[in-house]
């Protein structure tokens, strides 16, 4: 279980990203109906691992981190970490609503295509995603260095 969980919660992490950068790669001026329909299985993957990830981060926290739970309850920079985590997940609601409704739209009628302007703020979304996320491993590193504010 020591080694299962940390594995469950680094693997989450490489698909978090991989399918958010898929969704990156998808949003293009033009998608089409096939895309549209990529972008929502990427958008499964990246909810999915988001919840891999939160799960197996609790687990790491609560049971089985050798440092224990009272390290990183006293730690401000991970509950930072976690806020992050947690804005990122708040964000991305935005597009995952969006590919839903864009993925509905496609059903009921094949020629549709989302416009640029919406496609492009949901570009926004994911970038903003990305950006944040790509603080989180400093975060990480900070908090097990046992690093201060």
């Amino acid at each position: 279980m020591n080694i299962l969980i940390p594995y469950l919660h680094f693997i989450g992490i490489m698909l978090l990203m991989g399918s958010l950068f898929g969704e990156y790669v998808l949003l293009r001026p033009g998608i089409t109906k096939n895309q549209i329909k990529l972008l929502s299985v990427a958008d499964l993957i990246y909810w999915i691992s988001a919840v891999t990830i939160l799960i197996s981060g609790l687990l790491r926290w609560f049971m089985i981190d050798p440092k224990g739970a009272d390290y990183f309850n006293h730690q401000p920079l991970f509950h930072i970490k976690l806020t992050v985590f947690v804005v990122i997940a708040i964000l991305s609601i935005i597009p995952t609503l969006k590919f839903l409704k864009w993925k509905k739209q496609v059903r009921a009628d094949d020629s549709f295509v989302p416009g640029d302007k919406e496609i492009k703020k949901q570009l926004t979304f994911v970038r903003i995603e990305m950006l944040l996320i790509a603080i989180i491993p400093l975060l990480a590193v900070l908090v097990a260095q046992n690093v201060r504010m």
